[in-house]
């Protein structure tokens, strides 16, 4: 085997370690948002615009850069107060459940 067929081989496997890791990371932040793999998938492809499959490290990394825009938006949710999605400290403990008055 020649150097520059040895060099590009280890590139490939290097690429593909990359791959394999970004797509095991996707999994796991899809995990966290109670996401199977199939819709960490659909998701992923729609997000890339190509099958899940065919995702290179860039397509890869724009889908990671997908979730954290969801992140930002399911912690930026999380942050309104459960009452009546009022943040007015006045509301606070004010009961709005059936029958509460208003």
């Amino acid at each position: 085997m020649t150097r520059a067929t040895e060099t590009k081989r280890l590139q490939t496997d290097r690429d593909r370690a990359v791959r394999r890791r970004l797509r095991a990371g996707l999994l796991r932040l899809g995990d966290y948002l109670g996401w199977d793999r199939q819709k960490v998938v659909c998701f992923s492809e729609a997000a890339a615009g190509r099958p899940w499959r065919r995702c290179d490290r860039t397509a890869l990394l724009q889908v990671l850069g997908a979730f954290a825009e969801v992140a930002a938006r399911v912690r930026a949710a999380g942050q309104v107060s459960p009452i009546g999605g009022s943040a007015d400290p006045e509301l606070a403990g004010i009961d709005t459940g059936k029958g509460a008055r208003r």
